[in-house]
């Protein structure tokens, strides 16, 4: 490091020292919040490290970007399970009354 640059620095740092603590009221910029990562530690079998990384290799991705994605579809799977599953009762003329969570498939061809 040239003489110069060195005490330029030692000059910076001192200036810096001597005003430590001092705040220059409405002088800062407002950011945007933002949620901070988290370091998750697990353990994992060898064989299922070893597909992991296959797996991540062939996509192009990281090994934590395979995880975050599990981590994912597990939770969509939660919240698909949580929500209310509709039921209906379908009658036509002499039929016998029915109960059914989805539509009959004939149904659904006709509509197509």
């Amino acid at each position: 490091m040239s003489e110069e640059r060195r005490k330029s620095e030692i000059e910076r740092r001192e200036l810096a020292q001597a005003h430590a603590g001092e705040v220059d009221e409405d002088s800062g910029i407002l950011g945007t919040p933002r949620l901070m990562s988290q370091m998750v530690s697990v353990r994992l079998d060898g064989q299922l490290v070893i597909e992991l990384w296959d797996a991540a290799e062939r996509r192009g991705v990281t090994l934590s970007d395979i995880l975050r994605e599990g981590a994912r579809l597990v939770l969509q799977e939660e919240y698909a399970s949580a929500e209310p599953q509709a039921s209906y009762r379908v009658v036509s003329g002499s039929a016998k009354p029915r109960h059914s969570s989805s539509p009959d498939r004939h149904l659904v061809a006709a509509t197509s």
